[in-house]
């Protein structure tokens, strides 16, 4: 899609939809009233494109990584004192596991924002399960400042019961918090 967009609509069109989201669906429909030639010429070149890209990134993670920052890494000369982690990133606009990125046939970061993901089953109360993506906790140098990294990036999850008695059951210790 990298080289094929660019081939076949204008810029200012494609950056728009892609400040909106993923372009495609809205590119999608489009298709057929493009030239058949002009459809060809690009697909194959994009194909090319496409080849190449996969031989020098061999999976979705090697090309799609995840920079993994708190948000001090925007600043310019120091920030990447605040960038610890990169690791490949699962997923795209289109996926479950959403990321956003730009097109490219370039290894490149991929964007979350704040991230976290969150299994519930409606029918228990006790049954949910999150992960919170870390770097963006608040509290730089915080011990949980960026500790489910790896639980994010392999899938493991929390459970987090809502019922008090299995609250009181699963958890030894208890933090009160009080107004001064």
């Amino acid at each position: 899609m990298a080289s094929f967009l660019p081939a076949m609509f204008p810029a200012d069109e494609i950056l728009a939809l892609d400040a909106a989201g993923s372009p495609y669906g809205q590119l999608a429909p489009r298709l057929g009233t493009l030239k058949a030639e002009a459809f060809r010429a690009a697909t194959i070149a994009a194909l090319d494109v496409g080849v190449k890209a996969a031989a020098d990134h061999p999976t979705w993670g090697d090309m799609h990584r995840l920079s993994v920052q708190a948000q001090f890494a925007a600043i310019p000369v120091i920030g990447s004192r605040y960038q610890f982690d990169n690791v490949p990133a699962a997923g795209s606009s289109e996926t479950i596991l959403k990321t956003d990125h730009e097109s490219s046939a370039e290894r490149h970061n991929t964007r979350y924002g704040a991230q976290a993901r969150h299994v519930s089953d409606l029918s228990n109360p006790d049954a949910n399960w999150f992960v919170m993506l870390g770097g963006n906790d608040g509290w730089y140098n915080s011990s949980t400042f960026r500790d489910q990294v790896d639980a994010f990036m392999t899938g493991q999850s929390y459970q987090v019961p809502l019922k008090i008695e299995t609250v009181r059951a699963t958890f030894a210790r208890k933090s009160v918090l009080k107004a001064q």
